[in-house]
């Protein structure tokens, strides 16, 4: 596509804890410039699902947080949690970091997908929509 594809972290594999999917913002609408729109909760009330859809099929994952970011921030790094008490930690931040509460709060063992693009006036401005399946 003109538009780029979306892609997984090159560090990630399908049974991580985490998966970072990154795709272009594009200023005509395209790719994933709708992530934008999931700052307003509204949106997100329209919208609370995201479907991965993969060779083995397509999984629906709910909308439990929405960060306003850089490019380096903390949750990039966030692939896999040991322990129950990494991942609640990691859990965590993304709550408390979330432009609104959603009311979700994701387990220890429920996979989640990171989407991430470009968003705001700054080069490193990044809006990243987290989701948990289940």
């Amino acid at each position: 596509s003109y538009s780029g594809t979306p892609f997984l972290d090159a560090r990630c594999s399908a049974e991580d804890d985490n998966l970072i999917i990154y795709g272009h913002h594009m200023n005509g609408g395209t790719m994933f410039a709708d992530l934008c729109n999931y700052q307003y909760e509204s949106y997100r009330n329209a919208h609370p699902t995201v479907v991965l859809e993969t060779k083995n099929g397509a999984v629906a994952y709910r909308v439990f947080s929405v960060m306003r970011v850089k490019s380096t921030d903390y949750w990039y790094n966030f692939l896999n949690a040991e322990t129950e008490r990494k991942y609640d930690t990691k859990i965590d931040y993304a709550l408390k970091h979330s432009l609104y509460n959603t009311g979700i709060t994701p387990k220890y063992g429920q996979q989640i997908v990171t989407l991430s693009t470009c968003c705001g006036s700054a080069k490193d401005d990044r809006i990243v929509v987290l989701a948990v399946n289940g």
